[in-house]
């Protein structure tokens, strides 16, 4: 009698514990995809390796934002951004670059023209010839959350790699 009533207490707080979780699941997150446009760039600066040599990155940045809506009303973000190119020195050193980041955050003020996030990231520029690689800081900005989002990309001067 005493495992029977042990055995039934056990299978009913099993039963309310997982009901419970199930409730808790009444209002679950969700989640929008938000695409923003491609955005091209240009950016000129001298080779570190040969300054006399100027390198044009040329590409597109290119991805999306995804949106969460937690049950307690905030928002969470990720950026999925991808930067591909090419560049050419002035001398025909050719280098290839593709780039992909994902970015968490938060963003409070749902004001459009905010910008909401600022990245930074180190590119690597390889030489497709036999010449040296280089690399190259990156600065992305993300305005315009939460209906037209916008992603701008500009670079630093490339520095010598190792």
């Amino acid at each position: 009698m005493r495992k029977t009533l042990l055995l039934l207490t056990t299978m009913t707080l099993a039963l309310l514990l997982a009901s419970g979780v199930t409730l808790a699941q009444d209002n679950p997150a969700q989640q929008t995809t938000i695409r923003f446009d491609p955005s091209e760039f240009m950016f000129v600066f001298p080779d570190p390796w040969n300054p006399q040599e100027e390198v044009t990155i040329t590409g597109t940045a290119t991805g999306f934002i995804t949106e969460v809506l937690t049950p307690t009303g905030d928002y969470m973000y990720t950026l999925h951004l991808q930067q591909q190119g090419t560049a050419l020195g002035s001398e025909g050193t050719e280098y290839s670059f593709n780039y992909t980041s994902n970015e968490r955050f938060r963003f409070e003020d749902q004001a459009n023209d905010a910008t909401v996030l600022t990245g930074t990231a180190i590119i690597l520029l390889n030489n497709l010839g036999s010449g040296p690689n280089f690399l190259v800081p990156s600065v992305f900005h993300v305005t315009g959350l939460p209906d037209d989002p916008v992603v701008v990309v500009s670079f630093g001067e490339g520095k010598c790699q190792g």
